[in-house]
């Protein structure tokens, strides 16, 4: 007589799953505030910042945009500081 675990297995698996959806749903909301609450400095598509003095963004657009000049400046992928 051969048992086959691995459906038993898949099954287990998904059912912790989707037992922790709460908890999963939490953790990705912590990191996505996380990941925002930093400011990270971000170019737009055409490479360019937006620093403004005392603005506390990501520098993606005017409305949003940083306080950091030399962050600006030395991000990745920046071509143009405005």
């Amino acid at each position: 007589m051969t048992i086959n675990y691995s459906k038993q297995i898949r099954q287990m698996t998904l059912r912790q799953i989707f037992s922790n959806t709460k908890k999963l749903g939490l953790l990705f909301f912590l990191l996505f505030f996380h990941l925002i609450s930093t400011a990270q400095i971000t170019p737009n598509f055409w490479g360019q910042v937006f620093v403004k003095q005392g603005a506390s963004g990501n520098g993606t657009t005017w409305g949003g945009a940083t306080g950091d000049l030399q962050g600006a400046i030395d991000a990745p992928y920046v071509h143009e500081v405005l």
